[in-house]
């Protein structure tokens, strides 16, 4: 019985010691009963020397208080987890995660309790990192009431964050959307939801996407929006979301409806005027007196009908100048002819 303890005992040793964990026993009068080798890194002090030790000869008076009432709570039977920081060989302040796990009997007496403290100060570090980054995404994505910025999964389609200007533009809350992430649906005007829903599964398959729509606000009035979506990959090289910006470009498209509208009115008008100049032309050419048209600074012929020709007798003159018909034609003329 007693080597089978050893043996045990040695097992317990060397699994305990191959653990980035520090690991500990203490009993009902708080005395150190095991400790392993990572708590002697930690503290620099070895764990044969800790047995049979009061807890109150190893930790600092600070330290003692802090933990006072967590190590009582594990005493009667509850688990206790807390955070606390710690110098170690590893610097100073290094934030632990600890646990106090009961040892209880099958009689349901508490003998003891476990000490197990995990250095999470680089984990704490990332958080802090991560917050802050989150901080000042939200800064910038608070401030543009023009952009709405949205984060979500591509299976199911979570919504995961959409900025405050969502509320804005399409007349619904955050929280509606977050419940029913195709709830944004309902402000697209009906004739654009067919191409946003292809959008989405471009999104899905993680393509990047461009789609321009209109939204129909409470009021009747309507918006119109660029939104561009892209896939974010893990570490694996997957596509396990969707980012993406909706912008409100009503502005510019009005602009450019505004501009095409005008391009049309330019070439109808056009096309009409063209109409009507050969209708006239037409009307000129069936004539019965002389009729001629000579346009630009060189007052060349346009047009010159049948009546017209035969009296000039220089034959056909569409093309020609003036000048070239009637050589010789006196100055003063051919001046009071340019200003007629």
């Amino acid at each position: 019985a007693r080597q089978e303890a050893e043996r045990t005992q040695n097992l317990l040793e060397l699994t305990t010691n191959h653990v980035p964990t520090s690991i500990a026993y203490l009993d009902r009068d708080k005395n150190y009963i095991f400790a392993n080798a990572t708590y002697e890194q930690w503290f620099g002090k070895k764990p044969q020397s800790l047995t049979g030790r009061p807890v109150s000869d190893i930790l600092t008076p600070v330290q003692l208080k802090e933990r006072e009432a967590h190590m009582d709570a594990a005493l009667t039977g509850r688990k206790v987890t807390f955070e606390s920081k710690v110098n170690t060989s590893l610097g100073k302040n290094r934030c632990h995660a600890i646990t106090y796990t009961p040892d209880i009997t099958p009689a349901g007496q508490v003998r003891g309790f476990v000490v197990m403290a995990q250095d999470i100060t680089e984990q704490k570090e990332r958080e802090a990192q991560l917050k802050w980054s989150e901080e000042r995404f939200r800064q910038l994505t608070d401030n543009l009431p023009s952009h709405v910025f949205y984060v979500k999964e591509r299976d199911p389609h979570r919504v995961i964050y959409v900025s405050p200007a969502y509320e804005k533009l399409w007349g619904a809350t955050a929280t509606s959307l977050y419940a029913n992430p195709l709830g944004f649906l309902n402000s697209v005007h009906p004739d654009d939801r067919a191409k946003l829903l292809g959008a989405a599964e471009d999104e899905g398959r993680g393509a990047i996407s461009t789609v321009e729509y209109r939204l129909v606000q409470p009021d009747g009035s309507v918006r119109w929006i660029l939104d561009r979506s892209f896939p974010i990959y893990n570490q694996a090289g997957e596509a396990y979301r969707t980012a993406g910006i909706a912008a409100d470009v009503t502005e510019r498209k009005l602009a450019e409806i505004e501009k095409q509208r005008l391009l049309d009115s330019e070439r109808r008008a056009r096309e009409l005027a063209n109409l009507h100049r050969a209708k006239l032309f037409a009307l000129f050419m069936q004539a019965p007196g002389a009729v001629s048209i000579a346009s630009g600074p060189e007052l060349r012929y346009e047009l010159a009908n049948e009546t017209y020709t035969r009296m000039t007798g220089k034959g056909a003159l569409v093309g020609r100048t003036v000048a070239e018909v009637y050589e010789g034609l006196d100055p003063k003329i051919m001046d009071i002819i340019r200003r007629v």
